[in-house]
């Protein structure tokens, strides 16, 4: 912001000018008017006069103005609409987002990865003694490129995603690098099936370990064993091949038990082509027939009596009803007749005590139904 140069006759003097007592009672207005009391005007330009009092009196005196306040954010109207703000804009800078390889990383040539494919067709790495020796293979490789060596982890990475690639869409022929790792890890896995792993040397040689048995006590003189010349073991480079072959290699029976075998087949075969031992099956047959026809014979019967008594029951049950509601109709029957019994001989007991017009009412009273006599007093 620029303000006009003072005079060149102009000395600032540091005792500031005395403000009148009719410009105090001003009000400030706006910092974006230049008049004080006026907050409607537009602004002026930036060489012009200063926007304020208080910035004229700054002005004079040489010093810097009072900074003017940004404007405002204007609110939007009824029926704008703000505008969307990017990803960007939204983004904080300092979050960094890593998508695909690191920057600078080195990537896998063809050469590098036809070695790497040849060194695991070699060693058919199981464990991890045949991934050490491949990557033996590798850092002969890496070394005579001059290039950084790589970590294990990498390496089966790599091959494991160049075992799972799929077909490539459109194209009918795979590389041949894509090919011979999809094939050698079929490999690997029809080994690891098949109980082919790779050991180390140290469990190679337990086997070799002399193991110390507690001393016997004495039991007379043991006959000496004949020992053999050559004691010293030599070892050559195809043994631990030969001895990992032998550990999945089951031991051929012993030639008497075999012999055996094939005796007891023959004599089972030619037993069942005997005549007598084929009439003697028939007639078990024929016996276990007979029987179970017997059996099953005695089952229909057993199930036919089961079935009358069934019906037998059901009709007993029936019956026993019937006898049941008979006895309760009786019942009811004889209740009746006694309660009248007891109510006639009430009335004839009051009847009495009336005198003689008591006596002859009583008589009808005492007479039986069926009868027209009248009925003693018991």
């Amino acid at each position: 912001m620029s303000y006009p140069n003072s005079s060149p006759m102009y000395i600032p003097t540091s005792i500031p000018l005395p403000i009148p007592m009719h410009v105090s009672g001003w009000p400030t207005g706006s910092p974006y008017s230049p008049s004080p009391a006026l907050s409607h005007t537009p602004p002026l330009a930036e060489n012009t006069i200063s926007r304020s009092f208080a910035d004229a009196v700054d002005s004079a005196l040489g010093l810097q103005p009072s900074p003017v306040p940004d404007q405002l954010p204007s609110k939007a109207q009824p029926g704008q609409k703000r505008k969307r703000k990017t990803g960007k804009e939204d983004a904080q800078p300092g979050k960094k987002v890593s998508k695909g390889r690191v920057a600078g990383s080195r990537g896998y040539g063809e050469a590098e990865i036809r070695r790497m494919v040849e060194a695991v067709e070699e060693y058919h790495p199981i464990g991890s003694g045949g991934w050490q020796q491949v990557m033996g293979r590798m850092t002969e490789y890496w070394f005579e490129e001059g290039v950084p060596a790589r970590s294990e982890d990498s390496v089966k990475r790599k091959f494991a995603e160049m075992s799972r690639m799929p077909k490539p869409t459109g194209d009918p022929d795979m590389h041949e690098l894509i090919l011979r790792a999809k094939k050698v890890n079929i490999d690997i896995q029809n080994d690891v099936y098949m109980g082919n792993l790779q050991d180390d040397e140290d469990e190679l040689n337990q086997d070799d370990s002399e193991i110390e048995w507690p001393p016997s006590p004495n039991r007379g003189p043991v006959p000496e064993v004949a020992q053999p010349v050559d004691l010293t073991r030599t070892s050559t480079p195809e043994e631990p091949v030969l001895i990992k072959q032998r550990r999945h290699v089951k031991a051929a029976p012993k030639t008497e038990s075999r012999h055996a075998t094939t005796n007891a087949l023959l004599a089972n075969v030619s037993r069942a082509f005997d005549p007598d031992v084929q009439a003697e099956r028939e007639q078990r047959k024929e016996v276990a027939h007979a029987q179970r026809s017997l059996y099953q014979s005695e089952i229909l019967s057993l199930r036919a009596q089961l079935l009358e008594k069934d019906k037998l029951i059901e009709s007993l049950r029936t019956q026993l009803l019937e006898d049941a509601r008979s006895h309760l109709a009786v019942q009811r029957e004889l209740d009746g007749t006694k309660a009248r019994l007891e109510m006639q001989e009430q009335m004839r007991t009051m009847m009495m005590g009336m005198g003689n017009v008591g006596a002859w009412l009583a008589q009808p009273v005492s007479l039986a139904p069926n009868t027209g006599h009248s009925s003693t007093t018991t």
